[in-house]
């Protein structure tokens, strides 16, 4: 499991947000596949921390639901996952921006989060045990400061939450608002857990239950994997160009020379 996110491409992570304020007026959602790697962290006993290098934003649809997280399908995320994988990192988890509201997570949002904790299980765990260190990050403007700028909160689904999902035990069609999960009647034959809320059994219960908070941080002085973020960015209003890239390296050898390896270290032009 994951204890710390760390945002080290501080960089990449303030363009997503400048992005979805600036040129989406924060209207829509913006969603954002998160790659980086794993450390050891000592503020925890046996702590796992995440650290972000880069953020893939996929093709999105203009269909957005209020609460809803959507991931269209998209044939290039193997590529970029493949391409991560040959530089030393990994796919980590989601970012996705949100409006203001009283809700930390939708039950939407959870079942689309557990869902691909579940695609993202591991075996390695010490205890034997698989688990997920899949995370999963929210942009949204802060509830306690009116007008105040979006700031992240990271989180993942619990052990509890992913195996109702693995055992479908969530009723999906019958969620009716965005706060509480529902649990599908048994069949004929078939105990289903019960769940209490208050000392009474009830199929219908606070979905923040099923969340665990994870510790968030940008460092002071970054030290980010990739020199460089000024690259156009995938699926964005503007597509991307070849000219894009000559345009990219001539403002690059302003302060490089032509034998830097530096010239090209931009997850996004890597991609292109």
């Amino acid at each position: 499991h994951v204890d710390h996110l760390e945002l080290m491409n501080l960089s990449e992570a303030m363009q997503f947000v400048e992005f979805w304020r600036s040129s989406m007026g924060m209207r829509k959602q913006r969603i954002g596949w998160m790659y980086g790697y794993y450390r050891e962290d000592n503020t925890y006993p046996m702590g796992i921390r995440a650290v972000m290098e880069a953020i893939y934003e996929p093709p999105q649809s203009d269909n957005y639901e209020t609460g809803k997280l959507s991931l269209e399908n998209d044939p290039f995320i193997h590529s970029v996952d493949a391409i991560a994988n040959s530089l030393g990192l990994e796919r980590l988890g989601l970012v996705f921006t949100h409006g203001e509201r009283e809700e930390i997570l939708t039950p939407n949002e959870i079942i689309t989060i557990g869902k691909q904790q579940l695609n993202n299980i591991k075996t390695n765990h010490y205890t034997g045990y698989p688990v997920s260190s899949f995370v999963t990050c929210t942009i949204a403007p802060c509830k306690t400061v009116k007008g105040g700028d979006p700031i992240p909160n990271a989180f993942s689904i619990s052990d509890l939450g992913l195996a109702f999902l693995r055992d479908g035990i969530i009723d999906e069609d019958r969620i009716s608002d965005n706060t509480h999960m529902v649990i599908r009647k048994g069949q004929k034959g078939e105990l289903l857990p019960q769940i209490l809320e208050n000392g009474s059994s009830t199929d219908k219960f606070d979905a923040h239950w099923l969340i665990v908070r994870i510790n968030e941080s940008a460092p002071l002085q970054p030290k980010p994997f990739f020199s460089s973020s000024q690259f156009p960015k995938e699926n964005r209003s503007i597509p991307q160009k070849p000219s894009d890239v000559s345009e990219f390296i001539k403002a690059r050898l302003t302060s490089l020379p032509p034998n830097s390896y530096n010239l090209l270290s931009d997850f996004h032009l890597i991609l292109y």
